[in-house]
Parts: C-alpha cells; sequence; structure tokens
C-alpha cells in the first residue's frame, strides 16, 4: 500500500482539525475545539493508501511556517468557513502560498450549515480551484471527504 502527503490550510476556526478529526473516524461534534499550535500530523487510512495529514495552524503568526510544512506534499486542501471575507482571506492565501506548489489544490467550503455561506460553486469561482461543500460537524460525511480525497489525486 502507497504513502502519500496531505496538507490541511486555512485561516483559524475554518474547521481543519475537525475535518482531520472526521477522516481519522474520531468524533467531532463532542470535541473541545482548541487551535492547532504549528502543526499536527496524523496518519489516516483511505482507498489510495496511507494518507499522512498535515493540520496547519491557520493563526497569522504559524501561516510564515506553511511553504516549508507544504513541501513534498501531493495535495493541498485549502479549508474555508464558507463566509464572503473567509473566501477572500483563502484567495489570498492561494496568492502567498501555492504559486510554486506542485501539489494538487482542492478547496473545501467548510460550514454550509450556517447561515449567510457562499455556495461552493460560488468560492469555486471565486478560488479558481475545485471546491467541494462540507459541514464538518456532521461525521456522516467522513465517507464523502474522503472520496473527496481520494479522486483528488
Amino acid at each position: 500500500m502507497s504513502a502519500f502527503k496531505a496538507v490541511l490550510v486555512g485561516e483559524a476556526g475554518v474547521g481543519k482539525s475537525t475535518l482531520s478529526r472526521m477522516l481519522r473516524c474520531k468524533p467531532v461534534a463532542a470535541f473541545r475545539r482548541t487551535p492547532t499550535i504549528g502543526v499536527n500530523i496524523e496518519q489516516v487510512k483511505t482507498d489510495n493508501g496511507n494518507m499522512c495529514l498535515w493540520d496547519l495552524g491557520g493563526q497569522r503568526r504559524f501561516q510564515f511556517m506553511w511553504n516549508e510544512f507544504m513541501r513534498g506534499s501531493e495535495l493541498t486542501i485549502l479549508v474555508t468557513d464558507s463566509s464572503a471575507a473567509n473566501v477572500m482571506m483563502t484567495k489570498d492565501i492561494i496568492e502567498r502560498h501555492m504559486n510554486n506548489s506542485a501539489a494538487k489544490i482542492i478547496a473545501i467550503a467548510n460550514k454550509q450549515d450556517l447561515k449567510g455561506r457562499m455556495k461552493p460553486d460560488e468560492i469555486e469561482a471565486a478560488l479558481g480551484v475545485p471546491t467541494f461543500g462540507m459541514v464538518g460537524i456532521e461525521s456522516s460525511n467522513e465517507k464523502k471527504l474522503k472520496k473527496i480525497i481520494e479522486k483528488s489525486l
């Protein structure tokens, strides 16, 4: 079975760690949400092999490390909270960090259950990368998220 590296990137509070927990079949609704400090690295089993998932801290003080952490990744998963303001910040992330990346880039439009959200197709048009809607606190979306990742490789 092969192994591949994927990174979760996005501003603070968009749900990267929640999605990471979901992919590892851990409960997401009841866990205490704390900010990621630097990076968390976990193994996730997929149909394509073992994924080494790097969950990058989204606070501005950690973003200077992202380019180093993303090196060698086959897939970059941009996570946005689907608000118009966050989508624009995510577009800035693409411009600052993704121009030299060899990794495939997709976006997860998280928090699709919230009022005032942008639809995934609107976010895709704004970001210019394939975008998939998600509600990260619904553990029933675990298989959907794994399939999105597997088809993106």
